[in-house]
C-alpha cells in the first residue's frame, strides 16, 4: 500500500482476523539508515503480532542510497504514521491505541516519531497527526551523538545527517534532544549486541529491560525467546 509517490513510500498492512476496532503496531525496520536492509526484516514480527489481535503497518522508507538520509528519511516515516488517519475509517483501525516498535535505527526513528510534537514548525516531520499512545525501541539508536562518537556502523550516523556533532540535525533528528516523548516508551536491549552497545540504551532515560546474552537480531526473531519481552509490553 503506497503513502506517497516515491518507490519506497510503501508499507504492508495486515488486519487481524475479528471485528475491529483495530490496535495498531506500527514496524520500522533498521539497517542504520542505509538501503541494504528493507521492511522485510520485520515481516516475522508483523506476522505474529496479527495473531495477537493488532493491525501492522510495517514500512518502507528512503534510506541513504537511495534518496533518503535528512530529511528524507525522517519526513518518510512522518507520513507514513500520519497516513493511519487516512486509511483508518475503511479498515477500522483505532488511533487512540497505535503502538510504534523499532529496530535498530528503526528504534531511532520510532522514539523520534514520539518526539514530533515537539519539534519546530517546518522541521522534517513536524506537526504529527497520529501520536503514538505507546513506543518500543529494540536496540534502538537513541543518542545520535553518542552514536556518532562510537563510530557505529562505519560512520552510519554522518552519512544518514550529512553533518557532524553539534550541527542542528542532531537536536532535530534525536530522540535524546527530544524528551519528553509523547506516550509510553520502552526499551528492549539483549547484553550481548555487538551492533548497538546496550550502554546507549542504558543512559537513554527511558526503561529498558535487558536480556541477557542476547544478540542484535535476536530481539526481531517471533521465534526467539527474546520476542516475547517485547510482546509481554504489549498487554
Amino acid at each position: 500500500m503506497a503513502y506517497g509517490t516515491d518507490p519506497d513510500h510503501v508499507g504492508d498492512l495486515r488486519i487481524p482476523q475479528g471485528a475491529g476496532p483495530h490496535r495498531v503496531a506500527v514496524l520500522i525496520h533498521g539497517g542504520f539508515w542505509r538501503d541494504h536492509w528493507t521492511r522485510d526484516l520485520m515481516d516475522g514480527a508483523a506476522a505474529d503480532l496479527v495473531s495477537h489481535g493488532f493491525a501492522t503497518w510495517n514500512i518502507e522508507y528512503r534510506r541513504v542510497g537511495n534518496g533518503g538520509g535528512w530529511p528524507a528519511t525522517l519526513e518518510d516515516v512522518g507520513h507514513a504514521i500520519d497516513h493511519l488517519s487516512e486509511i483508518a475509517p475503511q479498515h477500522d483501525l483505532d488511533l487512540d491505541d497505535v503502538t510504534v516498535i523499532g529496530h535498530s535505527a528503526g528504534g531511532h526513528l520510532a522514539h523520534w516519531a514520539a518526539g514530533r510534537q515537539s519539534l519546530p514548525e517546518g522541521a522534517p516531520g513536524s506537526s504529527p497527526r497520529v501520536v503514538s499512545s505507546r513506543t518500543i525501541g529494540l536496540a534502538p539508536v537513541f543518542d545520535l551523538a553518542a552514536a556518532h562518537e562510537r563510530n557505529l556502523g562505519d560512520g552510519a550516523v554522518e552519512s544518514f545527517l550529512r553533518r557532524g556533532p553539534g550541527d542542528q540535525r542532531y537536536s532535530l533528528a534525536s530522540p535524546h534532544h527530544l524528551q519528553p516523548l509523547a506516550g509510553e516508551q520502552h526499551i528492549v536491549h539483549g547484553s550481548g549486541d555487538e551492533a548497538v552497545p546496550i550502554e546507549l540504551s542504558l543512559d537513554s532515560g527511558i526503561p529498558v529491560v535487558v536480556l541477557e546474552g542476547v544478540d542484535h537480531f535476536a530481539l526481531i526473531d517471533p521465534s526467539h525467546q527474546a520476542w516475547a519481552a517485547v510482546v509481554d509490553l504489549l498487554d
